[in-house]
Formats: C-alpha cells, structure tokens, sequence
C-alpha cells in the first residue's frame, strides 16, 4: 500500500509538472507572437524609412547619391570640402548609422561613403562590420560625375 501511495504522488507530481509546463509554454507562444508582430512593425518602419531616405538621394543627387553595385548598396553623402562636412558632423553620423541600421536588420550588404569634391578623397563604412577605412583619392568619371 505504502509503494502504491509513493507512486500515485510521484504521478500526481509529474501531472502537476506537465500540466505547469504547458501552462508556461502556452505564455511563451504568445509572448513570441507578440515580438514576431513587433518585430514585423519594426521592419516595416525600417523599410519604409530606409526607402524614403533612398527616394530623397535619388531626387537630389548633389548632395546625396545612392547606387548598388555588386550585390552592395551604396549612400553616399557628397561635400565640397572637408570644413562643409565639419559643420553636420552630428547628421552625418544619423544618416550612416539609420542606413547601416535599417541595413542590417533588413539584411541588405551595404556601405556608408563621405566624399569630398575639393579635396577629392572618399572614406567607406562598412555596415556589416561596423569599419571605416581610411580617406583615399577617387577618380573624376567620365560621365563628369564623381
């Protein structure tokens, strides 16, 4: 009697521990659904604000340029000089990091280009790797664009 009273509690125990862990794995869907529906809205979001900021360098090329190359997309931002991009440092730095942001978490390869027409040097940042690479010259293209 003593062995059958041991193994009904030992049942009972593991009924209460079944029953508990579908209780808890029943929270955990729905809170995994509930951050699959966040997450969906943050992408979005991203794709959204990731386009718009593609839309507005494609329609104003003189100070923005966005291309993609190699299974790579490319913003670069343009100045004349190194003192003009010294007076937006704070916006250049949103600009990338929105970029490489919304990049990464969308998984598009992509890169974050300074150039400067006087001086005629372009610096690179990597989205992926979070690198800049150091200032190099660039070539005038034929097509008399930078």
């Amino acid at each position: 009697m003593k062995n059958f009273i041991v193994a009904i509690s030992l049942l009972g125990m593991l009924s209460s521990c079944t029953y508990n862990s579908y209780t808890v794995k029943d929270e955990m869907v729905k809170d995994v659904k509930q951050n699959e529906v966040k997450q969906d809205e943050k992408q979005t979001n991203m794709k959204k604000a990731r386009a718009e900021m593609i839309k507005v360098c494609k329609e104003d090329n003189t100070i923005c340029s966005f291309s993609r190359q190699n299974d790579i997309d490319h913003l670069i931002l343009l100045f004349q000089n190194e003192k003009a991009m010294g007076t937006i440092k704070n916006d250049i730095a949103a600009i990338g990091s929105g970029f490489c942001i919304s990049s990464n978490v969308l998984l598009i390869p992509s890169q974050f280009h300074i150039a400067l027409r006087e001086e005629r040097l372009v610096r690179d940042f990597d989205c992926l790797t979070s690198t800049w690479n150091e200032w190099y010259a660039f070539e005038k293209q034929s097509s008399g664009r930078y």
